[in-house]
């Protein structure tokens, strides 16, 4: 004999959990016609306390599966970022960088900032800079001189605010290694009256480290926006320069003088970076190091968090 359960369309109330649908039983007999056998009401009573058993179990599954879901996403937030400072497009550089969360509130971050070998003269920024700030009789020639560089940045993000992630006000510590190359068309007059050219070819290592503060809003689902305030950091670079040319035709004097000249060019704040310069029949050669400091601010970098 088999026993089947048939579900049926009819429904009553039961008082403390809502609806129900009741169901009678299929008693199927071998050469027999199969009947409908409904179910007592004692046997509804009877089984009533199992299907209740069963609800609340269901029931309390999905309560605490919707209960840790919203918890898991009151604490979920994109762990990664990639961003670019577009603000720094208009001094021909790009600067790229990479963020990832490691706690509620701290990053870690590296970035890679370059300028490709660039007229300065090219830049409109700094071409503006230059004609402040020459004077008449100044005879460094900003606009044609030619340079490149990149930068290294590693950097510890602190954020403040309510919200989960790295949003919000923030104070950074990071330290950065730089490189730069200068070629300089520099022009020296003799004792004769003389111009003599000399490009000098200069390479510049620098390392330090400093604080910043800045602000990081989401302004989209995966994008936000982040704005250096401003930032300062020190450090220590040092660097050779070279100028290969002929100079056979100057007398003692005149290298005398070129060699204090080019000493001059490298005086910041009454220190003098050159440390060791020497003119020769073959050009000009010099060793320079020293400290220095730097301001990083008023960068705009748009992000995609992932």
């Amino acid at each position: 004999m088999l026993i089947l359960t048939q579900w049926r369309k009819n429904k009553f109330f039961i008082p403390c959990h809502g609806y129900c649908t009741s169901y009678s039983t299929l008693v199927i007999s071998p050469g027999k016609p199969i009947k409908s056998k409904p179910l007592s009401t004692n046997s509804m009573k009877k089984n009533l306390p199992l299907f209740l058993k069963i609800a609340t179990i269901i029931i309390g599954i999905i309560t605490c599966f919707s209960v840790s879901k919203v918890s898991a996403q009151s604490g979920d937030y994109k762990k990664n970022n990639i961003r670019v400072n577009l603000s720094s497009l208009v001094l021909h550089n790009y600067s790229f960088n990479y963020e990832r969360s490691v706690a509620r509130k701290i990053t870690i971050s590296a970035g890679y900032k370059f300028m490709p070998d660039t007229r300065i003269g090219d830049v409109s920024l700094i071409n503006t800079i230059s004609d402040k700030i020459s004077h008449d009789g100044d005879n460094i020639d900003y606009k044609n001189t030619r340079t490149s560089n990149q930068t290294f940045t590693a950097e510890a993000r602190f954020y403040t605010g309510k919200h989960d992630g790295p949003r919000g006000f923030y104070v950074s510590v990071y330290g950065r290694y730089n490189s730069m190359k200068v070629d300089y068309p520099y022009v020296y007059n003799d004792g004769n009256g003389n111009k003599v050219n000399v490009p000098l070819n200069t390479t510049l290592n620098g390392i330090g480290g400093g604080v910043m503060i800045g602000a990081k809003w989401l302004i989209a689902q995966k994008v936000s926006l982040d704005v250096y305030i401003l930032g300062l950091h020190y450090g220590s670079m040092s660097g050779d320069v070279i100028g290969n040319t002929d100079l056979s035709g100057l007398s003692a004097s005149d290298k005398q003088g070129l060699k204090d000249d080019i000493d001059s060019k490298f005086v910041l704040l009454n220190h003098n970076y050159v440390k060791s310069s020497s003119v020769t029949n073959s050009g000009v050669t010099a060793h320079a190091s020293g400290p220095f400091a730097g301001i990083r601010g008023l960068g705009i970098n748009l992000g995609f968090s992932f």
